[in-house]
């Protein structure tokens, strides 16, 4: 993001009468990828972590 974009942005932001915070993302990330059905552990460990590690040489 640039700073003209951010710029852009917070004017619409203020523009558009939003003045509180609100959600932005799962508060509980890793029980919601637990709760689903049909994920194998191979599945929950690369989406808990496993992908990154491996894309970024992680351990």
């Amino acid at each position: 993001m640039t700073r003209s974009t951010l710029t852009i942005s917070m004017r619409c932001f203020r523009w558009s009468g939003w003045n509180t915070i609100f959600d932005m993302g799962e508060t509980d990330p890793l029980g919601l990828v637990a709760s689903v059905e049909g994920l194998g552990d191979a599945d929950r460990a690369a989406i808990g972590g496993g992908n990154a590690a491996r894309v970024f040489g992680w351990g």
